[in-house]
């Protein structure tokens, strides 16, 4: 059985390479200065230059994948494989790194974009694509069964808490991105404690 999926890895790169092509076409129009980042009120707050954001970016993402891809299949070769966990996971930077690069440009070609709306509906709606596929997965026991399950809906509910927060004032972002990361934090520790039984 082979221990990497070359070619999932090799469309999933192109994919994220391809927004390059766009960058090239526009090369002439764009600043010297891209926004590569925004505050919660919608106000860029870093810049690179044209050609680190055009080039090196989907660079420094498309390694990333490679880096994803490799160590998945590393991974599932331990655990076994849930081909529909596997599909979503590795297809996840490309999908946002060809939607922030698309959104990128446009808001440096003087399109009137509210950023913090399109980044939580893009977190949103990963997080719902994975909580609704992670009951699915492969578990060595009953407890990781549970947690799979339980960690699933927590995910799929904060996903739609994004979604509806994209929409409220801003003090209801601050509050779904705060509770991201200790959101992480404890779905990582309880899942190593399911793992073990």
């Amino acid at each position: 059985m082979k221990k990497i999926n070359w070619r999932i890895l090799g469309i999933t790169c192109l994919v994220t390479l391809l927004p390059i092509v766009l960058g090239v076409i526009f090369w002439q129009r764009l600043p010297e200065e891209i926004a590569i980042h925004f505050n919660i009120h919608n106000e860029p707050d870093n810049y690179a230059s044209k050609s680190v954001a055009v080039l090196g970016i989907p660079l420094m993402m498309a390694t990333m994948q490679c880096l994803l891809c490799v160590l998945t299949d590393l991974q599932l070769q331990r655990r076994g494989r849930n081909p529909k966990m596997e599909r979503v996971s590795k297809w996840i930077i490309p999908f946002i790194t060809v939607v922030l690069y698309v959104f990128t440009l446009c808001f440096s070609l003087g399109v009137d974009l509210d950023v913090r709306r399109i980044a939580l509906l893009i977190l949103g709606l990963t997080f719902i694509v994975l909580g609704n596929y992670l009951p699915k997965t492969e578990a060595n026991n009953d407890r990781e069964r549970k947690f799979n399950r339980a960690s699933g809906f927590g995910m799929v509910v904060y996903g739609i808490f994004c979604l509806i927060s994209a929409f409220l004032p801003v003090a209801f972002s601050l509050v779904c991105l705060g509770l991201l990361f200790p959101a992480i934090l404890v779905f990582a520790i309880f899942g190593e404690r399911a793992k073990r039984g």
